[in-house]
């Protein structure tokens, strides 16, 4: 049995379906986003300047990366994610060497909220988050047209079961 040769309303119900999965997974990266957003606040006003070593640098796309880690309180840190992940690239304008000491802002609550000195600008605090700001607002917009477009599925579907 073909796609093509299901009845309307079942080929609606497999739309939605496959629409509310796509909502999950929009919800999951606007919370992220959204998170990320919070956590490079928190930095920004919040935040504690410290010395990390630079475990490893590589080039990539072009650009240089660096792995770097710290210790606060004798308890090891280094750049992360809101995931959980640990120990990531990050992204270095600055031109740096393994085992180099780079300044790090720290979010005292929780270390793991860190980033490296140079990649904050603080007079534009803003203009650095503009990139999650904007997938945020993509993210609320494809939320709700795809929730328009579930309700006008489910409103046609069950339109034609009252007329039949």
């Amino acid at each position: 049995m073909l796609f093509r040769d299901v009845d309307g309303s079942s080929k609606k119900r497999v739309v939605i379906i496959i629409l509310l999965c796509f909502l999950l997974g929009l919800t999951g990266f606007g919370y992220i986003a959204t998170m990320q957003l919070v956590d490079d606040y928190c930095l920004f006003y919040n935040g504690q300047k410290t010395t990390a070593k630079v475990s490893r640098v590589g080039i990539s796309r072009g650009r240089q990366q660096i792995r770097y880690s710290f210790k606060i309180d004798n308890e090891q840190y280094s750049h992360s994610d809101r995931t959980g992940r640990r120990n990531l690239w990050t992204r270095y304008s600055d031109s740096v060497v393994e085992n180099a000491n780079i300044e790090v802002l720290y979010y005292p609550p929780n270390p793991w909220i860190n980033k490296p000195f140079a990649r904050i600008n603080p007079q534009y605090f803003w203009i650095n988050e503009l990139d999650v700001l904007v997938g945020i607002v993509v993210c609320v917009l494809l939320w709700g047209g795809n929730i328009l477009l579930i309700v006008r599925i489910k409103k046609s579907i069950s339109g034609r079961h009252r007329g039949a």
